[in-house]
């Protein structure tokens, strides 16, 4: 078989007052768009009247954009640049992968128990990002002044969780059917921590700058 699923994900846009702005009362856009569409091509084998067992590949494609004002913090390469103030305009797409698989035990004639598995995903997206540096009086004496852009390529990667699943079902009867399920999920380790590498630079002061503090000569940061 194969499954199918139509594109899901979460749209948040909303109006906010910021101090990364020049101005501290300026009304900016928060815009976040997450959508994923899934293809799982799937194979389910029974291997005796009791035992049946299963499983899919997942094939994702992903789009990931948002428009925020955004600071560099204590995890941006260089260090030098922690503190910088900016609004951030990131459209990206890409390509992940994964597996499901599982188990369907029978238990005389009312009794099923099933499991399953589902691995971790990793989804790689590519894109381009528009910064736009705002409210840094400190970097007005290398020429970048409040409202100069610079582009980036950006690369980076959002994982899904692995998750463990097991059921049980039960027949009373002709007309009743109880069930128990329960599910793991192990976000803790999906995305504690999001990586992303900003390259190849579209703004030759800004790129000198970065180079100059540590990062690398085509203004690249991660």
């Amino acid at each position: 078989g194969i499954g199918i699923y139509t594109y899901s994900g979460v749209r948040e846009k909303y109006d906010i007052n910021s101090t990364l702005l020049a101005n501290p009362f300026e009304s900016s856009n928060f815009d976040l768009t997450l959508l994923q569409q899934r293809i799982a091509p799937t194979l389910a084998v029974k291997l005796t009247d009791y035992l049946s067992v299963g499983g899919s590949y997942i094939r994702a494609y992903q789009t990931f954009a948002w428009g925020t004002p955004y600071q560099f913090q204590n995890t941006v390469h260089p260090v030098s640049l922690d503190g910088v103030n900016f609004y951030s305009d990131l459209d990206t797409d890409g390509w992940g992968h994964g597996g499901q698989f599982g188990g369907l035990l029978k238990f005389g004639e009312h009794t099923r128990v099933g499991i399953s598995y589902t691995t971790q995903m990793k989804v790689r997206l590519q894109g381009r990002q528009e910064v736009t540096l705002r409210n840094n009086p400190g970097l007005v004496g290398f020429g970048i002044t409040d409202g100069t852009r610079t582009n980036y390529n950006t690369a980076l990667t959002w994982r899904y969780p692995q998750a463990l699943a097991t059921g049980v079902t039960h027949t009373l009867g002709d007309r009743w059917l109880v069930s128990f399920d329960w599910q793991w999920v192990d976000w803790s380790r999906a995305n504690d921590a999001q990586h992303y590498i900003l390259s190849e630079g579209s703004n030759p002061t800004v790129n000198g700058v970065v180079a100059a503090v540590g990062g690398s000569p085509d203004g690249g940061i991660r």
